[in-house]
């Protein structure tokens, strides 16, 4: 294995990570202005603007999928601003029972420190890729029926 192997990995799972958040808030965007036109989407606090969005759609059985969709995202939200606004080191080291390359992330936040696997970034990414595409797409479908 290549040594920079590990490292690509990270950066491609960093990058997909933070696309996919970026492709399900333009979604929230565009449907933000539709169910808030009297808000500003820039004066709220992201928090704030699911919690909007979720409040919207939350009881309405045609939008169910939506609302639970919203759920999910929110529920991943740490993940989200702990790989977005906090810096990171990385220790690569060889698992001594499997001989694979493994990388352990230590992001700095405020609070404190917060260890995460490339292999557990790698398996929020796969779940995310499924959010980023239903979520903009349902979205999409609802702004169209407006």
């Amino acid at each position: 294995m290549d040594k920079y192997d590990g490292l690509s990995n990270l950066y491609l799972t960093v990058g997909k990570i933070l696309v996919y958040f970026a492709t399900i808030e333009q979604a929230m965007y565009e449907t933000y202005k539709v169910v808030c036109p009297e808000r500003d989407y820039n004066d709220d606090s992201f928090d704030k603007r699911f919690n909007k969005l979720i409040g919207y759609f939350d009881g309405n059985s045609s939008y169910e999928s939506i609302f639970e969709l919203l759920i999910m995202v929110k529920s991943n939200l740490d993940y989200r601003h702990l790989i977005a606004h906090n810096p990171f080191t990385f220790d690569i080291y060889i698992n001594e029972e499997s001989s694979d390359q493994c990388i352990q992330l230590t992001f700095t936040n405020r609070k404190d420190n917060t260890n995460i696997t490339l292999d557990e970034l790698q398996r929020f990414a796969e779940k995310l890729e499924i959010l980023a595409y239903e979520l903009p797409k349902k979205l999409h479908e609802f702004k169209n029926s407006q």
